[in-house]
């Protein structure tokens, strides 16, 4: 089916830009949106584009919207695009469970009635705020590896999120302004291409959670749905000393050498680093359609030519090669490629354990929220009222008050109180941790200037 909108309004010149995605324990987890903001910070360096995880392991589209987590907790954070990424626990995927046949359309009548209108409610809310809204369907329920049965099998689970993925879009395309971005389809095909080959391969470790593959799927079709930048610079010169095209870069004069050239380029973007970033990325074609650094050099005489970027070995290539095109975005000696693998440290290092620490703590505040324990009602999502010494007290006595009762936490529970409070207990770290990350980036040069040189190798 052809979605008749256009896939992504979303305005790349514009600076600052943040943009906020709202989901589950997927989301919540951080790793697909990690993916997109490195290539963002690649792409568009120095122009403050900033990603925001709206986690809320456990939730539905329903509990989001009914818990007001848009007031409380995204809307303070001013984003100018969300995207929703719903659908797997509104399913009720433990309805599923050892299903003999697949459920009737009027069973499922109450839950699809409840995630349209959900969705339509978080939608309306933040169009009322001015902010662009994108809708990404469900992901897949892996019920057909064999390699992990801990989930236990749950045969039709998928084919419903298929359907939920399908009124993802009914709702993104009855309203004005809102795009949609099909995760489902490109996820579960490329599953099944994967286990024709070996029944226990899976992008989803867990049948539920998109990791060993699934994450990567997820960064590289939301990458192509919102249009991104593909190419960080295509660039052609004459070795008779003259540019003849460019795209993404300026070239400075090109002086001849007795065995060669040499010239500068102005650039403004970097190369994704592709493999650093993850080796699951080689199962997708995200190098050749969304990130190339083509360089073209014409008119060489015939030999071997070395390329040095800023005094630095980038490789050697014949002169048929180089009249061809080399595409230098995976080279992993280049000095670009060495600033792209600053930022994935950064990005892995720094933004995505300090997030994750932020949905944490959303976690935790429920945990206080259901038990009635005080402080936890007030705990609104603005670092500037927040107590979090009186919310780290309150979460210590619910604790106690657990174990004293016999229900000490288990499970998610368990996660959820040792990590929250830990966050809590370095909260002022957490919240300049990150404003001090988002300045950093976005003090970044927006160009940068490389000195290129190519000299015929002697046999």
């Amino acid at each position: 089916m052809t979605d008749p909108k256009p896939q992504s309004p979303i305005n790349w010149t514009k600076a600052p830009l943040t943009i906020c995605f709202l989901g589950d324990s997927i989301t919540h987890a951080g790793d697909y949106h990690a993916m997109i903001q490195l290539f963002l910070l690649t792409r568009y360096p120095g122009q403050d584009i900033w990603v925001i995880n709206g986690g809320y392991a456990g939730e539905n589209a329903a509990g989001i919207l009914r818990k007001d987590y848009l007031q409380l907790d995204i809307f303070p954070q001013k984003p100018d695009v969300l995207m929703i990424h719903l659908g797997m626990n509104d399913i009720g995927l433990l309805g599923f469970s050892d299903v003999k046949e697949p459920p009737s359309d009027e069973s499922r009548q109450e839950r699809r009635g409840n995630f349209r209108n959900a969705m339509t409610g978080l939608i309306t809310q933040a169009q009322s705020r001015g902010i662009t809204v994108g809708v990404l369907s469900p992901t897949i329920y892996d019920d057909r590896h064999t390699n992990n049965d801990s989930h236990g099998l749950r045969p039709y689970a998928n084919a419903e999120l298929a359907r939920f993925g399908q009124i993802g879009r009914e709702v993104a395309n009855s309203i004005p302004g809102v795009f949609f971005i099909d995760l489902h389809t490109p996820m579960d095909a490329l599953s099944n291409a994967m286990q024709a080959k070996d029944p226990r391969a899976s992008l989803v470790r867990d049948r539920v959670h998109p990791f060993q593959g699934g994450t990567q799927v997820m960064a590289f079709e939301i990458l192509k749905a919102i249009n991104t930048r593909q190419v960080v610079y295509d660039v052609e010169v004459s070795a008779k000393g003259k540019t003849v095209s460019t795209s993404g870069a300026e070239v400075g004069e090109i002086t001849l050498t007795e065995s060669g050239l040499q010239f500068e380029m102005v650039e403004s973007a970097l190369p994704f680093p592709t493999e650093a970033a993850s080796p699951h990325f080689k199962l997708l074609p995200i190098d050749q359609t969304l990130n190339q650094m083509r360089l073209k050099v014409t008119d060489l005489p015939p030999g071997t030519y070395a390329l040095e970027i800023d005094g630095r070995n980038a490789g050697e290539y014949s002169h048929t090669q180089w009249a061809q095109g080399i595409d230098l975005a995976t080279n992993k000696s280049t000095p670009q490629y060495e600033a792209a693998l600053q930022l994935l440290k950064e990005v892995k290092e720094q933004m995505l354990p300090l997030q994750r620490a932020v949905c944490d703590m959303r976690s935790l505040r429920y945990q206080l929220l259901i038990k009635k324990e005080p402080e936890g009602e007030g705990l609104l999502w603005d670092w500037d009222r927040m107590e979090p010494q009186k919310v780290l007290d309150a979460a210590n006595r619910l604790y106690d008050r657990l174990v004293a009762e016999g229900r000490k936490p288990k499970g998610w529970q368990s996660y959820v109180f040792k990590a929250g409070r830990q966050a809590f207990g370095r909260y002022d770290d957490i919240r300049t941790g990150l404003a001090d990350l988002r300045k950093q980036w976005a003090a970044k040069p927006a160009q940068s200037r490389h000195r290129y040189r190519l000299t015929e190798v002697k046999r």
